[in-house]
């Protein structure tokens, strides 16, 4: 029989010495800032706010599809799901990153979040399996205060959703349940990597923060999906254009 609570991955953390070294991918990026983005709907925007279409090819990177390097700040294109964006940020980390900005899409569980606003994630709720290999299982992850308030203050007041996000690795089984409950507890928005990342940046001492499009609302009596609609376009290209100035600067 499973002891109680590790069912949710609470036996798996250890301080034991890991077997395979983190560095074994590293590059010399020559940067401290790193933006990762999820999908194709963000990775071509971020190259091409920052101008990267003419830069060097990054090197491949365990759970990257593609990547760009910059002087300030590299950018790379993560598969979906918490451990391919966990592969890649610690190989990011071992190559001398020492601030990560996530970008991606979520879906809405509140109310208080509709399609198209932006979410700045500053807690999570953990159910994706990653994060318990990084921090124990009764340690609430959160992410870097001062990375968070950076790129709010580049995005502008008003213009962002600060609450928790709720990070899953099996979105066909998000349950109306699930959805009432974490809302009421001040979540405001799923996805597949957002917790995991904020653990290994915990777990590594890097600062971290995910900023996330509402690209669909869940929290209705019927799903409704608007990913490729004009509100999530117009957010999507805001959120690049502060992140790209944000860390091509720092």
């Amino acid at each position: 029989m499973s002891s109680r609570g590790e069912g949710q991955g609470t036996a798996w953390f250890t301080k034991d010495q890991e077997v395979i070294p983190t560095d074994f991918q590293a590059a010399d990026l020559r940067a401290e800032n790193a933006v990762i983005a999820l999908t194709r709907h963000f990775y071509p925007r971020i190259v091409r706010t920052a101008g990267f279409r003419d830069r060097g090819k990054a090197p491949p990177m365990n759970g990257a599809m593609d990547g760009r390097l910059g002087r300030k700040m590299v950018v790379y294109e993560s598969s979906v799901g918490a451990p391919a964006a966990a592969m890649l940020m610690e190989t990011l980390i071992a190559s001398g990153i020492k601030r990560v900005l996530l970008v991606g899409v979520a879906g809405s569980i509140s109310s208080e979040c509709k399609i198209g606003d932006v979410v700045v994630p500053t807690w999570g709720v953990r159910e994706e399996g990653t994060s318990y290999h990084y921090v124990p299982g009764n340690v609430k992850v959160k992410a870097s205060e001062s990375l968070a308030t950076a790129i709010e203050g580049h995005l502008g007041q008003g213009r962002f959703k600060e609450g928790g996000v709720w990070t899953v690795d099996a979105p066909y089984r998000e349950t109306k349940g699930k959805i009432k409950k974490y809302s009421k507890q001040g979540v405001v928005a799923v996805d597949m990597e957002s917790t995991a990342l904020m653990a290994v940046a915990m777990c590594r001492k890097i600062e971290f923060a995910p900023v996330l499009v509402i690209s669909d609302e869940a929290f209705g009596e019927k799903w409704v999906p608007e990913f490729h609609g004009p509100k999530v376009r117009r957010a999507s290209e805001a959120v690049c254009r502060s992140v790209v100035e944000l860390m091509s600067r720092s």
